[in-house]
């Protein structure tokens, strides 16, 4: 019999806000989300609030149960010969589609006990009193049939992570897109715009973080808002301010 899911689990419970992105994997998944968007789902598709609610009742699954570091103290679910080393979530996502159940991937939750190892997967073993996988009726099951598939998972492992970086990509150009039309026409050269930060230099330096997502297209947006592009005129407050000084210095010396 299925252990029921109970919200007094520390496994269950969440230790980050709800605002977190949802990625679907395949056609078992829980449905296309918004992936984090902020202006909120495309037409026809579900918002991350509705995934959340469908799923809020499933399995919840972290790497940790399969960390063949772990000791079975410390979080390991499965026998030490089946767990593996630098498991992530892609594995656990490549084992359930596997077996031909739902998959919805929450980033960056956590385990309280792997805090620096984001992401876990959510998956659903009955519905309405059926077993979607009649070699699956429980969790514990579940996580000795997620693990003997991943000597087998690695081709489907790189596709996901692939796609990921991919839907990663064309998300931070729509961003980049609805950001430049939200922003007021000419605001560069509005007045009292001096003491910003050089933002052409922040675009520059941006562009070379590659390891967070979505900092290229920031580093875009930026640079072709033309923020920071052009440096200050001779006219402008700051070399005014520089002459008088140093006039004000030359006429001193002329006076001793």
């Amino acid at each position: 019999m299925e252990a029921h899911v109970s919200d007094d689990d520390i496994d269950n419970m969440d230790f980050l806000p709800d605002d977190m992105r949802i990625v679907p994997v395949g056609p078992g998944s829980a449905g296309p989300s918004t992936g984090g968007n902020p202006f909120g789902a495309m037409p026809g598709q579900p918002s991350d609030a509705e995934i959340r609610k469908e799923i809020k009742s499933w399995v919840c699954i972290y790497p940790i149960y399969f960390d063949a570091t772990r000791a079975a103290r410390d979080g390991r679910r499965v026998p030490k010969d089946l767990a593996i080393e630098d498991v992530n979530v892609w594995h656990l996502a490549a084992a359930l589609q596997q077996l031909n159940l739902p998959v919805a991937i929450e980033e960056p939750k956590t385990h309280p006990r792997d805090p620096f190892r984001p992401g876990r997967v959510r998956t659903q073993i009955k519905l309405d009193g059926r077993l979607l996988n009649r070699r699956i009726p429980n969790r514990k099951t579940l996580f000795l049939e997620m693990a003997k598939l991943f000597p087998s998972v690695g081709p489907a492992v790189a596709a996901m992570v692939a796609e990921n970086k991919q839907r990663q990509a064309v998300q931070a150009a729509q961003f980049q897109q609805q950001m430049k039309a939200m922003m007021p026409q000419g605001m560069p050269g509005m007045p009292g715009m001096s003491g910003m930060p050089d933002m052409g230099a922040l675009a520059a330096g941006m562009s070379g973080m590659g390891g967070m997502p979505g900092m290229e297209g920031l580093a875009g947006l930026l640079g072709g808002m033309g923020m920071g592009d052009e440096p200050p005129s001779a006219g402008s407050s700051s070399a005014g301010g520089a002459g008088k000084a140093a006039a004000k210095k030359k006429g001193k010396k002329g006076k001793k």
